[in-house]
């Protein structure tokens, strides 16, 4: 069957760049070109066969100097600049080193500014020396809220008013610690970071031996409703930001057989998308095109629609699987008939709309058409089939064996 190689995709928009971030064993790397076809990164020093797309919503860093750990407080320590690669392979990571007294031993700053109140993400990528534990820790005011993790065995320990928290591995020994916590009041905010000795309240102080602890890199405080970190943003003297990335694929309108055709996609959306997140292959506009929508992480739902004129005329609203996990959805239509299928399986099929004019779909998007709604999450694969006079039974066939896991 004819597939169009949708494989050049054009980001903007994308911390003013056209980065994008790539995901494979457990990390994220980042580079300068936009060329899905010829970067692939590496693995195990070969070129990786399967790269990733990976997209995310505008986020703030609000911790100041976030790679640079020499230029923060030192308590009962001393930091190694810039001596150990980081996760990005980068030699910037520093190493903390207990001095030889009792008590605590910590790195600390503040906020450049007060930060407002609610949700927040507080991680840290830290890396055993002669320790395995650090504790994270947030001052806001009177409220201190912290989490203990044995970041060898990947065990969480004590904490206090901590929502979540996980750990998240990383090539070459590297975790990412992270904890939720939601605050009150708008106040000055004090980010630390703690070797421990164990993993219970009181192991935060023992006596140091002047040797390397913890190694340290990039700690990120998001106030976000999360239930993980996102990608790390580095900073200087102030807070960073992120803008969103928005991206999408436009060819001639030669190039997609509007009237009958296949959009097949292979994502993971994230668990922090803005609601509804949506890819869709439409004419640059909300008002036609075929969608896949997640909708509330509350409903677990994904809306599988064609639209018209800007009325639906095919839609169906999936709720039968998790929309954390990986998904490969497909919507086919054909003259008044649609299919739609998900992992395999057909989850609906009707034959009462009208399908599109002649070259009117020209473009694959990451959102809703008009630049809203956008897509969060992972991109695996996308395809556009341009099958001709294919029978129903057939059609369906095709359509469970390419969605099939």
């Amino acid at each position: 069957m004819p597939q169009i190689p949708v494989g050049v995709v054009n980001l903007s928009n994308t911390r003013g760049s056209t980065n994008f971030r790539l995901r494979y064993d457990g990390a994220y790397r980042e580079t300068s070109t936009n060329d899905l076809i010829n970067h692939y990164p590496l693995k195990n020093g070969k070129l990786h066969p399967n790269p990733v797309l990976f997209l995310e919503q505008k986020t703030t860093n609000d911790v100041p100097r976030s790679t640079d750990f020499s230029a923060w407080t030192a308590n009962n320590l001393s930091v190694q600049n810039n001596q150990l690669n980081n996760p990005e392979k980068l030699q910037n990571a520093d190493v903390l080193v207990s001095n030889n007294v009792a008590g605590t031993h910590s790195v600390s700053i503040v906020s450049a500014t007060t930060l407002g109140s609610g949700p927040a993400v507080v991680s840290c990528f830290v890396h055993c020396g002669d320790r395995e534990h650090v504790r994270l820790e947030i001052v806001r005011g009177a409220t201190t809220y912290f989490q203990f993790f044995n970041i060898k065995t990947n065990v969480l320990g004590d904490k206090q008013g901590v929502d979540s928290a996980g750990i998240i591995d990383y090539p070459d020994g590297w975790k990412r610690v992270f904890m939720i916590i939601t605050t009150t009041g708008t106040v000055s905010t004090t980010f630390k970071l703690l070797v421990a000795d164990g993993n219970t309240i009181g192991d935060e102080s023992f006596t140091g031996n002047n040797n390397a602890d913890i190694w340290a890199w990039g700690y990120q405080y998001e106030r976000n409703a999360r239930v993980k970190p996102s990608s790390f943003i580095a900073t200087n003297a102030t807070a960073g930001d992120r803008a969103r990335d928005l991206c999408q694929f436009a060819g001639p309108v030669s190039l997609f057989n509007s009237q009958e055709g296949i959009f097949y996609i292979d994502v993971t959306w994230s668990k922090m998308s803005e609601n509804p997140a949506s890819i869709g292959l439409c004419d640059g506009t909300q008002n036609n095109g075929i969608f896949f929508a997640r909708q509330t992480a509350a409903a677990d739902t994904i809306n599988s629609f064609v639209k018209v004129g800007g009325a639906n005329v095919s839609f169906k609203a999936i709720n039968t699987f998790n929309v954390g996990n990986r998904l490969r959805l497909a919507i086919a239509w054909q003259k008044d008939q649609f299919i739609h299928v998900v992992n395999g399986q057909q989850v609906h099929f009707d034959a009462t709309g009208a399908t599109f004019t002649i070259q009117q779909l020209n473009r694959v998007v990451f959102s809703n058409g008009n630049n809203a709604n956008v897509f969060d999450g992972f991109v695996h694969e996308i395809r556009v089939y341009n099958p001709t006079h294919l029978s129903t039974g057939n059609l369906q066939a095709f359509l469970r064996t390419i969605t099939r896991k």
